[in-house]
């Protein structure tokens, strides 16, 4: 498991608290100045000096690359199969719970079902909204149970039948009532994945462009400084965890660029092959 990797952490410049608020690190670490930059408060959970032993380190309750590896959303389909542990990163959409419950509440007062026509009431815009969710899994490694113990944005999650009869998972979603659901609720999507939410590290952190840096430079630490370790994940007996890495960095390399310079330039960018159905046409 990949969690046994980050138990031979003692030298990893790079440790990060769970408890708290976002932040983590060594006082002067990479990680610790990025946060800064992002305006992150790191007071409090930023480490002085290194731990002398992984018994130590325990203490700070440290999150795990494995954690991290599975709040990438493009890793979804596979990550049970390398972990043997659930995702953090769940694929989400409308539920047709909305317009069940939208018909049978038109119907129970009587409402025309044509263009609103009949409705009396007004919505107070200042209320907040009900909007049902539904969390697209596979396999049957994840629950309801699970789902509510990660204190997702998606609230009282159980198992529904959709318009057609199939069994998904939805959820509420409080929201203010202007705009759509998904303008309230911090969404990602990329072209190797459909639109899905992350469960929030430290209580706060769904970004997975900053999860993938943090991924990305724990990484590069064991290459770099633990060559032991590093030998053992290509050749011995963790090289199951090489083919994790190996099909992470294939699929980051062609998404987290162009996030990048989205996120630089504050401009909306997109790359599609010729003649392709995301082509110009």
């Amino acid at each position: 498991m990949l969690f046994n990797i980050f138990h031979n952490f003692k030298r990893l410049n790079c440790q990060i608290p769970k408890k708290g608020k976002q932040g983590g690190g060594f006082a002067w670490g990479l990680i610790v100045q990025e946060e800064r930059l992002l305006g992150i408060d790191t007071q409090g959970f930023q480490m002085i000096k290194r731990p002398k032993s992984f018994e130590e380190a325990k203490e700070n309750n440290l999150v795990s690359l494995g954690d991290l590896f599975r709040r990438v959303p493009e890793l979804q389909p596979v990550v049970h199969e390398y972990l043997n542990k659930p995702p953090l990163s769940f694929h989400v959409g409308h539920a047709d719970k909305n317009n069940i419950s939208n018909f049978e509440e038109r119907k129970a007062r009587g409402f025309s079902f044509a263009l609103n026509e009949g409705i009396s009431e007004q919505i107070d815009p200042s209320l907040p909204i009900t909007t049902y969710i539904a969390i697209h899994t596979d396999g049957t490694c994840i629950n309801t149970d699970y789902l509510n113990s990660l204190n997702l944005p998606i609230k009282n999650i159980v198992v529904d039948k959709s318009l057609f009869g199939e069994t998904q998972k939805v959820g509420e979603f409080i929201r203010p009532y202007e705009g759509y659901w998904w303008n309230h609720l911090n969404t990602y999507k990329s072209s190797y994945c459909g639109t899905s939410i992350v469960a929030p590290l430290f209580e706060q952190i769904d970004d997975p462009v900053l999860i993938n840096f943090m991924l990305l430079y724990g990484l590069s630490i064991i290459v770099r400084y633990m060559p032991d370790l590093w030998y053992e994940i290509q050749n011995g007996k963790m090289d199951h965890l090489s083919s994790l890495i190996e099909y992470y960095l294939t699929i980051i390399d062609h998404v987290l660029p162009l996030q990048m310079l989205n996120r630089i330039t504050g401009e909306k960018f997109s790359v599609a092959t010729p003649d392709s159905l995301s082509g110009l046409v």
